[in-house]
């Protein structure tokens, strides 16, 4: 039989897509920050699906909210 409630990561999938017709309609320089840092939010996918979000962006924003943390760090630490 086949899943009748699809997977977290497919949910987080499709915000995926509709985040890329946001990047779309952006110029072209923001929308293509935007998809890095969605491109950085799906490394911690895995996370929130164990962490069981209820609303996927809230996952997704947290993913991109702690990649540009780690970044912060990196640069603190060249200081």
């Amino acid at each position: 039989m086949g899943r009748t409630v699809p997977s977290f990561r497919q949910v987080v999938g499709n915000e995926y897509s509709t985040l890329e017709k946001y990047c779309k309609a952006l110029r072209k320089q923001d929308g293509e920050l935007l998809r890095e840092l969605i491109l950085s939010a799906r490394m911690h996918t895995h996370a929130a699906g164990y962490a069981g979000f209820l609303d996927p962006m809230q996952a997704i924003l947290l993913g991109m909210l702690l990649e540009q943390e780690k970044k912060i760090k990196e640069i603190e630490k060249r200081k």
